[in-house]
């Protein structure tokens, strides 16, 4: 999978060989958005990598990049900024696997990118 370059935001792939993130390229750059996959179940996916270098996990399948998203709905802001929002719009400990599973290593974030558009009853986004 190739990175997402954005404004010199660079979004890339954890990796999908279930090994620490830390240790791959491109994830362990400095600076990099290494996203994680995640499962319909809300459980990281058996192949996503892991690691303190996460910085949030995603759907692994047929998603838009959420920081393309981001940008067409609220403009062009510093990846400083741009970082901060994914952080504060993630979903905290949702992943039902990632603190459980001894095999991932220590400091693997439990945050689950979303775009901030809640649910309504009927399952609809406003």
């Amino acid at each position: 999978m190739f990175p997402t370059v954005l404004m010199d935001i660079v979004q890339v792939a954890a990796g999908n060989n279930n090994v620490d993130a830390s240790n791959v390229s491109p994830a362990r750059a400095p600076g990099a958005v290494a996203v994680g996959a995640s499962d319909i179940a809300d459980a990281r996916a058996s192949f996503s990598n892991y690691g303190s270098v996460i910085t949030l996990f995603a759907p692994g399948v047929d998603i838009m990049s959420l920081v393309a998203y981001l940008i067409s709905s609220g403009g062009n802001v510093s990846p400083a900024a741009m970082r901060t929002n994914l952080k504060t719009l993630a979903l905290k400990n949702v992943l039902n696997d990632i603190h459980i599973n001894m095999q991932l290593a220590a400091g693997t974030v439990n945050e689950l990118a979303q775009n901030g558009l809640a649910p309504k009853a009927n399952n609809a986004f406003s």
